[in-house]
Order: C-alpha cells, then sequence, then structure tokens
C-alpha cells in the first residue's frame, strides 16, 4: 500500500514537474539575432533568453554602436513582439521610427535617420537603407 502511494505521488510529482517545465518554457523564449548592415562585411550575432512580455537585450555591439531589444507577447496561441533598435548615429525601421511590432514578420530593413518627437513632416524624404535585422524565435 505504502508504495502504491509513493509511486501516485512520484506520478503527480512528475506531472506537475513536466507542466511546470512546459509553462516556464512558454514563458521564456530563445532569440537569435543577426544585424547585417552594409557598410559592415561581418553580421553582428546576438543570442538571448527572453522571458515573455519583459525586454531583452540579444546584441550590444559596442564596436558598432548597434543595440538590438525584442520583448515577445503571448496572447492565447499567438506570438507576437516588439522589436527596437538604437545605433550610435541613429537608425530606424521603415516606419521612421526605432521600433517596430511584428508578428510573423521576421526580416526587417534598417534606415538611416530616426523620426524624433510625435511630429510627422508633411513631405516624404527618400529613405537610405543601410541594413537589415533578422529574428529566430525558438
Amino acid at each position: 500500500m505504502l508504495r502504491l502511494l509513493f509511486v501516485v505521488v512520484a506520478g503527480i510529482a512528475f506531472g506537475l514537474t513536466w507542466s511546470l517545465a512546459a509553462e516556464i518554457g512558454r514563458l521564456e523564449r530563445r532569440v537569435q539575432t543577426v544585424v547585417l548592415l552594409d557598410a559592415m562585411e561581418d553580421p553582428i550575432v546576438g543570442v538571448a533568453r527572453c522571458r515573455i512580455d519583459q525586454w531583452c537585450k540579444p546584441i550590444f555591439d559596442v564596436g558598432s554602436s548597434v543595440e538590438i531589444s525584442v520583448r515577445l507577447h503571448w496572447q492565447d496561441t499567438r506570438e507576437s513582439g516588439d522589436l527596437k533598435i538604437d545605433c550610435g548615429d541613429g537608425c530606424s525601421f521603415r516606419s521612421g521610427r526605432s521600433r517596430t511590432s511584428f508578428q510573423d514578420q521576421r526580416m526587417f530593413d534598417i534606415f538611416r535617420g530616426e523620426e524624433i518627437g510625435p511630429e510627422t513632416l508633411l513631405v516624404l524624404k527618400p529613405a537610405t537603407r543601410i541594413g537589415e535585422v533578422f529574428l529566430i524565435i525558438e
């Protein structure tokens, strides 16, 4: 009888441990990031374990002054996120902002310059593409 009780308790504990590990795995993702700048030969590569709804920095490269931050969201069965880029001399995504949201997209063009403040210019300026950011979320 004691052996049966031990087997039942061990089975429950194993099941709870397994489901807890699955829940932790769902709350944390491995994010690989690659930045390809047209002016540089070598890519900038970074990896981080990112918790859901918290900012993490897979890339903080002092030599090139590039910093990438990622925040992942999880709602029902759908993953989404926010991506921020900070370059020493100013850069942005297609929107002209240094921050963008994403769902299924994993490749982002980087452009020279950044709009500052809430103002939107009435004149469209041509944007100079300077590179790309790639995300791999596991």
